[in-house]
């Protein structure tokens, strides 16, 4: 509210209350800041922030839907890569937790090659990717993962990779195990466990 009243602008009674619920919690602040970008759009200072619009612009997930599919648009015409090319590059930023649900995925910026940084550029510059400097390293993921479930490109594409997902973090965890363990053979994957990421994978 105290950013809308800087600029002169004023909310409907109930629309903060359902911002605050549409958004939920955890990493919210990007999500909800560029739902409110798209409530302002068109507002002169002195108007006002209302509901019918909320519903007008989809929620907050048809204004994650409008950002998503902007900056898909973005990421192909700047790059020349296919939107398949696009969401596989996404996908790198997803895993599946054990209880089977889609999470976001940190990697290391300075891995990824120079294509699939360009390729996720317009999802930082619309805030739906976060990048964060940890030490020498700077890290990008998924600003929130409501991205990951309400936006139908990347939420088709993880259901139909969903075994190769879950290998991935079978696989990525063992290894972060054997590290820790001095890189004791008995830490490696064996036996069924190895046979079924294999195949997953």
């Amino acid at each position: 509210e105290e950013p809308a009243r800087l600029a002169d602008l004023t909310f409907d009674d109930v629309l903060v209350s359902r911002l605050l619920t549409d958004t939920g919690s955890g990493d919210a602040l990007p999500l909800l800041a560029f739902t409110l970008e798209q409530l302002a759009d068109g507002v002169a200072r002195g108007g006002r922030l209302t509901d019918q619009r909320y519903a007008e612009i989809g929620g907050v997930r048809g204004a994650l839907s409008r950002q998503a599919d902007a900056a898909l648009q973005d990421a192909c015409t700047q790059t020349g890569a296919s939107r398949d090319q696009v969401i596989t590059t996404l996908l790198s930023l997803v895993t599946i937790d054990e209880q089977g649900r889609p999470t976001k995925r940190r990697v290391v910026l300075d891995n990824c090659t120079d294509d699939a940084r360009a390729q996720m550029q317009p999802f930082v510059s619309r805030r739906l990717l976060v990048t964060e400097a940890v030490g020498e390293l700077t890290f990008i993921s998924v600003a929130h993962e409501a991205f990951l479930g309400n936006w139908p490109p990347l939420t088709h594409e993880i259901e139909a990779q969903v075994s190769a997902l879950r290998a991935r973090r079978v696989v990525e965890n063992a290894a972060s195990d054997w590290a820790a363990s001095g890189r004791d053979d008995a830490a490696l994957l064996q036996g069924r466990q190895l046979a079924r990421a294999v195949v997953d994978t």
